[in-house]
């Protein structure tokens, strides 16, 4: 329930997209989590990409491997299921523990609580600061109107609405189908890649 009054607020705001923050710790895991997301945002439109929060230590201790199936096995869900799909991780963990063909196949928005990012390939949002918290307010914004408690502080370089738009995925669901909003035609799972 939280999720739909959280996910509306946005819409009337201008902006809409969503994050998994993901607890999984096998390929299979992340395929069922990515299939759990799927039934939350069923008939949900999106402006901005639906996410894998990667961020787990006990997730990391896996080793590179295992987190890049993780994460391969639940973005391709997603894409598969006509969202664009991307990954959001810290800018060390996606360094050091994601494979470069999950890092250049997939939407990454990174998190590094500084006054600048040093990851070094593409990335579509840069999360820099968290307003009011005690460890990552690093530029000392300790609110943010209209929200009460802490508040992530993002940057973001891609004009995702556009992207989605001409990639024709404003889609709804009918009949076991996705079909194309605006042209009511069906969209093969071919056109869902970047």
């Amino acid at each position: 329930m939280r999720f739909v009054c959280h996910f509306f607020a946005f819409c009337l705001a201008g902006y809409s997209g969503a994050y998994w923050f993901s607890y999984a710790m096998s390929a299979d895991e992340a395929k069922r989590e990515a299939q759990v997301f799927l039934q939350t945002i069923k008939g949900k439109l999106f402006e901005y990409p639906v996410y894998m929060d990667l961020e787990l230590a006990k997730q990391f201790a896996l080793g590179k491997a295992a987190c890049s199936e993780m994460a391969d096995a639940f973005l391709s869900t997603m894409e598969q299921a006509g969202y664009y799909a991307g990954l959001y991780c810290s800018t060390y963990y996606l360094d050091k523990y994601l494979s470069d063909s999950v890092k250049s196949r997939y939407t990454i928005w990174c998190a590094q609580y500084a006054s600048k990012c040093t990851y070094q390939n593409p990335y579509g949002i840069w999360q820099y600061n968290v307003a009011g918290s005690t460890e990552h307010d690093i530029i000392g914004q300790k609110s943010i109107p209209g929200i009460v408690g802490e508040c992530d502080m993002d940057y973001c370089y891609t004009d995702y609405p556009s992207i989605i738009k001409a990639a024709g995925l404003e889609l709804v669901f009918i009949a076991k189908k996705w079909y194309n909003r605006r042209y009511e035609k069906r969209i093969s799972s071919n056109k869902l890649r970047k």
